[in-house]
């Protein structure tokens, strides 16, 4: 069975080239919307993202879409501009359809001649139209009904489609490992707010309900908001068979079967700063687990109460982005570990590192720099979000980098065509730092 995907498209923001806009590139995009015998599907309608936002039109009598003069974010790649979209689809009766994603890219004119040459293939370049078909399946509509754990119908629970996968019902998983691993090209559809309020039902009075567009032999993502509980995030399952059983900690969703949500748990979490012992005032801290998501922001003494199911969570703790303070994360099984759950957020220190060039001593610019293999130094909490912390050597070669105490490795990634060994820093809590990488020209690639 072709495998349909929800590639609700991650477009990447940069500087261009060109006639366009500096952080864009007009695109034109059409394709065909057909079923899985090729026969046309009109007054589909069909979404794509851009810079402008999320694009809708609707195909014509044969089934065909355009859209002309996209605005499309790019990166750029040592002069290369890359850019990608994918085209979303649904129509009544049909499950939701993906073209898939397509990767576009605008090649520096000293180097597109080379790439031009017979024998060299391409992707997709900007100017030259895109199309993208999608294929939709006869929709498979999930149906059940939600309990509380007394067999008490729930009514006015939301369910929302996020995300869907076909399993080939011909393979065994064994392992969650193995289930993970084949199960890493699932795309979320939830960016496009009006695909989620079409794939969306609610239980009536007795609990029962019946979303539509879901598609056979499928593993899909469901939020599921139900009134006096945090919002769950559960599997549901289209297949005749149980590919995740060796999970059974998971909520699962099946077809003309009952769903019962555990009462909720109160879990008390106290964040304090290691260095003073002070509570940590402001901070939100968060719940993870297979079905939930759950975060509050600390109190004047540092606490937060935290309302749960019964299961295994994953409690981090996250602060403000104007603290020199790190994250911190703790595993927790609620109810069973009734102690308190103490975060103690690590202080960061200040390291000034400068990337040089070994023969000359000159800095070196626009290097991206990772540390511990990473390419972000610290993560932070702002405005409700959580953002991760990266960043490029100014002109002199310098960049300031906030690490946790310890044994810190600092190196370049691939970027910026010099390379550098890594190097290996002592952080001492503290004690700000300055270090000096010595970088050379990464040696040039032969292109066959």
């Amino acid at each position: 069975m072709k495998q349909v995907l929800f590639a609700a498209l991650t477009l990447m923001t940069a500087t261009g080239l060109g006639q366009d806009s500096p952080e864009t590139r007009s695109v034109d995009v059409s394709g065909l919307v057909t079923d899985t015998k090729g026969a046309p599907i009109s007054s589909a309608q069909v979404f794509v993202d851009s810079h402008d936002g999320v694009i809708e039109t609707a195909t014509d009598a044969r089934g065909h879409y355009e859209l002309k003069d996209l605005q499309l974010p790019v990166r750029m790649y040592g002069g290369t501009a890359m850019g990608s979209l994918g085209v979303v689809a649904i129509a009544p009766g049909y499950a939701v359809g993906s073209s898939g994603r397509k990767s576009l890219v605008e090649y520096a004119a000293n180097i597109r001649a080379i790439l031009n040459r017979p024998g060299f293939t391409t992707r997709e370049q900007f100017g030259e139209p895109v199309v993208a078909n999608v294929t939709l399946s006869t929709e498979q509509r999930l149906g059940g009904r939600i309990t509380d754990s007394d067999g008490n119908p729930i009514a006015k629970v939301r369910l929302t489609l996020q995300s869907s996968k076909v399993i080939p019902d011909d393979r065994r998983y064994t392992n969650k490992q193995e289930f993970a691993r084949n199960d890493s090209d699932t795309h979320s559809v939830g960016q496009i707010e009006q695909l989620s309020r079409l794939c969306t039902a609610m239980t009536d009075e007795n609990g029962a309900f019946e979303l539509p567009h879901t598609a056979a032999n499928s593993r899909l993502d469901i939020t599921i908001e139900a009134p006096g509980y945090p919002k769950l995030i559960v599997y549901g399952l289209t297949t005749l068979w149980n590919p995740i059983e060796f999970e059974p900690e998971i909520l699962i969703l099946r077809s003309n079967k009952t769903l019962k949500l555990s009462p909720l748990v109160e879990k008390t979490v106290t964040v304090v700063l290691d260095d003073t012992g002070e509570p940590a005032r402001g901070v939100c801290v968060y719940a993870r687990g297979q079905q939930v998501l759950a975060h509050e922001t600390t109190d004047i003494n540092g606490k937060v109460t935290l309302r749960v199911p019964p299961g295994k969570y994953s409690i981090s703790a996250y602060p403000n982005v104007r603290e020199p303070y790190f994250y911190r994360v703790d595993t927790v099984v609620v109810p069973q570990d009734r102690k308190p759950t103490v975060l103690r957020l690590d202080r960061g220190v200040t390291v000034y590192a400068q990337f040089v060039r070994a023969d000359t001593g000159d800095g070196v610019r626009n290097l991206s720099v990772k540390v511990d293999e990473r390419h972000y130094f610290r993560m932070a909490h702002i405005n409700g979000q959580l953002q991760t912390y990266h960043g490029r050597t100014m002109a002199n070669g310098n960049i300031r980098l906030l690490l946790r105490p310890g044994s810190r490795r600092v190196s370049l990634s691939s970027s910026g065509g010099f390379r550098a060994k890594q190097t290996t820093v002592n952080v001492q809590v503290g004690k700000q730092q300055r270090i000096k990488i010595p970088v050379s020209p990464s040696p040039a690639r032969r292109l066959r």
